[in-house]
């Protein structure tokens, strides 16, 4: 069976490891062409079958540009660093978790970036492309590294970011801070819908610079920008000063952003508004950015969410936290995949004109929450990263 859907051709065939299928699986991903995202399996024949996706050309509805890299996790809280023994590598960053969530989603997507010529970026390469993600810009730099951070995780699953690896590494030396204007290729904004960044990148000019040059083709082409605050003080200890960095995000937002997605504690740190008051306010969240910016998703984990819209009118409404259906394991990526939900479901429901109407604003966010929710369930970012059909059977089970 093929069918066209949403700029994907997919199909659906027999599963044989080692057989035509597999080959056929392994010729296609190494040619960025197709990727297996799914496995059924028959209930009358017991026959296992895989859908496989491969775009044909397909525009991406969102492009994210900025860091991919590689989480080494240690749930070992004693030892000192240099002794450490127990790292456990996951792809991440979190502008390629959210292209790799928006298409799990259904959803296509592209990112933009830069890693080394090192067996790291070949990881995420591999892993970007046999999701389905668009790598038409990322660029590998043959004489850098790709970034790799280490990573604490506590027994509930919350994480500390605690230094590059290898030890040492200086953080302008990574691959991902050699992004260049030129890098950013014009050919994938001509009909996509949104642009996401994050703020770790804007740590570095010359990516700094990209980014500015993505938001500037994005406005060309009428794409709505949206920027997850994303704040990483270890990403920015090349520059030792708290206060400049503030004043680069700030004015980053306030020139570029669409959307702004801000944790309980980035609203205290950037706009000094109590945690608490800005989840229970999105709308005074809202007024502190200037009138470029048209929307804020203020996000409290287990707190649940809140947004709040002035497209046309003024939208605000509260998102209860959902129940993640197993015991969180890791919140990394959560809080991308929100964002990758909320676009996903966004463009399901019509793209930016959705943002007037009060019912479908909750939608998006509420798809959003429970697409966060599902990805806690598993170390690493990806791990977890739910489909379309998970995220709908948490909210029936919810009664959203």
């Amino acid at each position: 069976v093929m069918e066209r859907n949403v700029g994907f051709v997919w199909g659906v065939v027999p599963r044989d490891e080692g057989a035509f299928c597999g080959e056929l699986h392994r010729a296609f991903v190494d040619s960025r062409r197709l990727s297996f995202n799914r496995e059924y399996q028959s209930s009358r024949s017991g026959t296992r079958f895989g859908r496989w996706v491969m775009s044909l050309g397909a525009t991406p509805a969102a492009i994210t540009i900025g860091e991919v890299l590689m989480d080494f996790l240690t749930d070992d809280h004693t030892a000192e660093l240099e002794d450490l023994t127990t790292w456990q590598a996951f792809p991440g960053g979190a502008p390629a978790n959210v292209s790799t969530a928006l298409s799990k989603l259904d959803t296509p997507s592209a990112f933009v970036g830069a890693i080394g010529g090192d067996e790291v970026g070949k990881t995420l390469r591999h892993e970007l492309v046999t999701a389905g993600v668009n790598v038409d810009g990322l660029i590998i730099r043959p004489g850098s590294s790709t970034r790799s951070i280490m990573v604490r995780r506590t027994p509930k699953g919350e994480r500390s970011f605690v230094g590059f690896h290898p030890m040492g590494t200086n953080n302008e030396d990574f691959a991902d801070a050699m992004l260049k204007p030129l890098d950013v290729p014009e050919k994938i904004f001509h009909n996509a819908q949104f642009l996401v960044t994050g703020t770790l990148s804007l740590a570095f000019p010359q990516t700094r610079a990209a980014i500015e040059r993505a938001v500037e083709i994005a406005g060309s082409y009428n794409l709505r920008t949206v920027v997850d605050v994303n704040w990483r003080p270890l990403c920015w200890s090349h520059i030792n000063d708290p206060e400049r960095a503030r004043e680069i995000i700030r004015n980053y937002l306030d020139s570029s952003a669409d959307v702004v997605k801000i944790s309980e504690e980035e609203a205290e740190w950037l706009l000094g508004i109590r945690g608490s008051d800005a989840l229970n306010n999105p709308i005074a969240v809202l007024s502190s950015f200037g009138d470029h910016t048209r929307g804020v998703l203020v996000t409290g984990g287990s707190q649940g969410c809140s947004y709040a819209f002035r497209e046309g009118k003024l939208i605000s409404g509260r998102i209860k936290a959902y129940q993640p259906p197993s015991p969180v394991v890791d919140t990394t990526g959560a809080g991308d995949s929100f964002t990758a939900g909320f676009l996903s479901e966004l463009v399901r429901l019509g793209g930016w004109e959705a943002l007037t109407n009060a019912e479908k604003c909750h939608a998006a966010v509420d798809f959003a929450a429970a697409a966060g929710a599902l990805t806690v369930t598993a170390p690493g970012a990806m791990e977890a990263q739910p489909r379309r059909e998970q995220v709908e059977n948490l909210q029936g089970i919810n009664g959203s």
